[in-house]
């Protein structure tokens, strides 16, 4: 039989909670008063048969983690707090729809989003939350820009997010695109990089890792650049690390360049750039037959970068223009 939480567990001193974990307690209703508990910052709710999350929730101003997964009733997802860095929603499989993706806010922890094994998902409202996904990424990117731009800052680390779920298309507001896991950008003007117009960029890649149950994945990305007068080589940044998932899935990131990555970048050209997998804690060879079935990036951009007025998502969109996709 199922039970409601009981309302009563959120007062009588409670509001100082900051860890709750109800998984897997035949929970089927939460009750609104759980955007009570201010101080909350990690909460398990895993394994219930609940269908709803109470719209209270946003006022969980510290809530850091989120976890649902495996919450077979659940229907849908209402706004969740900026503060939220990692949501684990991966099979619900009543799941239909939800209401964003990546906080705007960069003080925020880099998020990490899952929701593979969603297959319910409404491919409409999907495609419509992935447009402003990739909004809220260019506006973390220039709230970034503004902040480092502000504080006068010399050395600031790489800021990243990411997200996962059922999907087997990129959206065309990534102007490069390419079926299989390698891009090749047309080169930009020299000194591209010296006067930090370019901040990072947005990537999405399909992948599927059949018959590989109990594997987990390292997504790396390789960037090849040109110095002036010098051969090119290859710079690799570690993205994120991926479990099994059995169908197509759509992975959707952003990745901020650090000082470091600047500073290895100066006086340079970016010519291509490839994504591919590693077996964790494996320092092998990449796992070419498991590299990603197509992927695209945005290259993102300074406010007021005068080498790409179309920088942002919104601007791509409105003119309604994208690169030609290198195959």
């Amino acid at each position: 039989m199922g039970l409601s939480l009981p309302i009563t567990i959120f007062f009588d001193g409670l509001y100082n909670l900051t860890y709750l974990d109800q998984s897997d307690c035949c929970i089927t209703k939460l009750p609104e008063s759980i955007g009570q508990l201010s101080s909350l910052e990690y909460l398990y709710l895993s394994k219930n048969n609940f269908e709803r999350i109470p719209k209270s929730i946003i006022q969980l101003s510290k809530l850091s983690c989120l976890y649902l997964s495996y919450c077979g009733k659940l229907q849908s997802l209402p706004k969740l707090p900026c503060s939220l860095h990692k949501l684990h929603a991966h099979h619900c499989t009543a799941l239909e729809s939800l209401s964003g993706l990546f906080p705007k806010s960069y003080e925020s922890c880099p998020p990490r989003f899952e929701l593979n094994g969603n297959y319910n998902l409404d491919r409409n409202v999907v495609g419509g939350i992935l447009e402003d996904a990739l909004q809220n990424i260019q506006h973390v990117a220039t709230a970034r820009w503004e902040h480092m731009h502000a504080q006068e800052k010399i050395s600031y680390p790489e800021f990243e997010g990411f997200a996962i779920l059922p999907g087997n298309e990129i959206s065309k507001s990534f102007c490069f695109q390419s079926m299989g896991s390698l891009i090749k950008l047309k080169t930009p003007p020299a000194g591209w990089f010296n006067n930090k117009n370019v901040m990072g960029f947005a990537f999405g890649a399909i992948v599927s890792f059949r018959d590989h149950y109990d594997d987990v994945f390292e997504l790396f990305c390789d960037i090849k650049v040109k110095p002036k007068d010098c051969d090119p080589h290859v710079i690799q940044i570690y993205l994120e690390l991926y479990c099994y998932v059995e169908s197509d899935h759509l992975i959707l990131g952003y990745y901020l360049f650090g000082n470091d990555n600047l500073n290895g970048f100066r006086d340079c050209v970016i010519e291509a750039v490839q994504f591919y997998f590693k077996k964790d804690h494996d320092d092998s060879e990449r796992l070419e037959c498991w590299g990603p079935k197509r992927c695209g990036i945005h290259l993102l951009y300074a406010p007021d970068s005068s080498e790409d007025p179309s920088g942002s998502f919104n601007n791509e969109r409105r003119r309604g223009t994208t690169t030609p996709a290198d195959d």
